[in-house]
C-alpha cells in the first residue's frame, strides 16, 4: 500500500543525498553527565511552553529537491480502503532512502517529511508547534532516539516521561536548556495515577541494560538476565505513574481541539497495553473520530499476537503501520488526506524522501 513517486534523476538523488540536513542524527556523540541539580519531584513539570521559541525554519533545511516539485506526478496505487485488517502486515508505508541502512523508514525521517515539507503536513502550517509525547524517554541522547534533534532544534514542544530516577537526572542534562519547549516527567504510564512498583536498572548496570527497565520485565528478558546473572543490576522500586488524560492535563494540553501530533513509547513489553490505553484516551478526550497522526511503539517484547491484534486495531483506526528495526510506526492516512486533497481518502502513503 504505497502511492509511488519516482522524479528524482540521478544527479538530483546524488545532491540530495549530499546534502546536509541539520535534523539528522549527530555526527557526533553527545556525552552526558549526571545532573547537578533538579531532577527532583519539584521539577517533574517545568514552566509554561514558550511558543517564541519554536522555530520551524531551524530544523527544515530541505534537499535541493523539495516536494513541491514532486507533488504533480504522484500517483495513487493502492488505497487503505482496500485494505482489510487481517492484511495489516503487509502494509508499506515509506519509500527506501538511497544508501540509508533504515530505508527512510525511521521517526526522524516521517517527522521530517510530514513536518518540515509544506504543504505535505498541515501542522506545520496551524499556526502552532508540533506536539511531542515521549514514554519512556531514558536519558534522551541514545543513538536510538529519533527525537532529540528535533526537538533540540525548536521546532516542538514536548513531554518526555521516565520513571528512573537516576536516569531522569541525565534526561535532565540532555535536555537543560531547552526548559521552554520540553517537559520532563520523572513518573511511569499506567492505567492509574499513584504509584506503582516498578523494576529499574541501578547505576551499576551498563550496555543494553539502562533501558530495559519496566513495569513488568518480558519473560524472555527475565530469563536472559537470570541465566546471565545480570538481575543483579535490578531493583524494584516505587515510581509515580500517571494515566495520559493526567499527563496532557499537567501539560495543559488537555485544553487543545486535538490530541498530540507524535506519541512513542519505549516500555519493554507493556508497549501494547499503553498505546491502547492512548488510543482509548485521545477518543476519550477528543472525540471518537480524533487520532494522533503518527505513533511508535517497540514490538520486540509484545508476542506476536498481541502485536498483529495491535497492527490490525490501528488498520481498522486507519493507520499506516511498518516495521523499523524493533519498533512499529502508525502514521495515520489523514496526514495525507488533509494535505494533498486530491489523493484519495484512505491513501497511506507517499514515498517521500529526503
Amino acid at each position: 500500500m504505497y502511492l509511488k513517486s519516482s522524479l528524482l534523476t540521478e544527479a538530483e538523488e546524488s545532491a540530495a543525498r549530499n546534502e546536509k540536513n541539520v535534523v539528522d542524527e549527530p555526527s557526533q556523540p553527545v556525552h552526558v553527565v549526571a545532573a547537578t541539580g533538579g531532577g527532583g519531584r519539584n521539577h517533574r513539570f517545568s514552566s509554561s511552553f514558550d511558543d517564541s521559541l519554536v522555530r520551524r525554519g531551524a530544523a527544515c533545511k530541505m534537499s535541493r529537491v523539495t516536494l513541491e516539485q514532486r507533488l504533480p506526478d504522484i500517483a495513487v496505487n493502492h488505497s487503505l480502503g482496500a485494505l482489510q485488517p487481517s492484511h495489516a502486515l503487509s502494509c508499506t508505508c515509506a519509500k527506501a532512502v538511497a544508501q540509508d541502512v533504515d530505508h527512510g523508514r525511521t521517526l526522524s525521517h516521517i517527522m521530517k517529511r510530514y513536518y518540515c515539507t509544506h504543504p505535505l503536513y498541515p501542522i506545520a502550517t496551524a499556526g502552532r508547534p508540533m506536539r511531542i509525547v515521549q514514554v519512556g524517554a531514558n536519558t534522551g541522547d541514545n543513538a536510538n532516539d529519533h527525537l532529540v534533534t528535533f526537538l533540540k532544534s525548536g521546532v516542538a514542544q514536548g513531554v518526555l516521561m521516565e520513571p528512573v530516577p537516576w536516569i531522569y537526572k541525565r534526561l535532565t542534562t540532555t535536555y537543560q536548556d531547552h526548559s521552554a519547549t520540553v517537559r520532563l516527567v520523572n513518573a511511569a504510564m499506567s492505567e492509574q495515577d499513584g504509584n506503582v512498583s516498578f523494576m529499574a536498572p541501578n547505576e551499576k548496570s551498563s550496555g543494553w541494560l539502562p533501558q530495559m527497565g519496566g513495569l513488568h520485565l518480558p519473560p524472555k528478558t527475565l530469563k536472559t538476565l537470570t541465566k546471565k546473572g545480570g538481575l543483579r543490576m535490578f531493583d524494584k522500586i516505587t515510581v509515580q505513574s500517571f494515566r495520559f488524560e493526567t499527563l496532557l492535563a499537567h501539560a495543559d494540553w488537555h485544553r487543545s481541539k486535538t490530541p498530540p501530533d507524535v506519541f512513542v513509547v519505549d516500555a519493554e513489553g507493556y508497549d501494547a497495553v499503553i498505546m491502547r490505553m492512548v488510543l482509548d484516551a485521545v477518543s476519550a478526550l477528543f472525540g471518537s473520530q480524533a487520532r494522533i497522526p503518527i505513533m511508535q511503539f517497540e514490538w520486540k517484547h509484545i508476542g506476536a499476537e498481541s502485536r498483529v491484534k495491535l497492527w490490525n486495531d490501528l488498520a481498522a483506526l486507519g493507520y499506516c503501520v511498518m516495521q523499523v528495526h524493533y519498533d512499529d510506526v502508525a502514521i495515520h492516512s489523514e496526514v495525507l488526506q488533509q494535505a494533498i486533497g486530491r489523493v484519495e481518502s484512505q491513501s497511506c502513503e507517499a514515498s517521500y524522501d529526503l
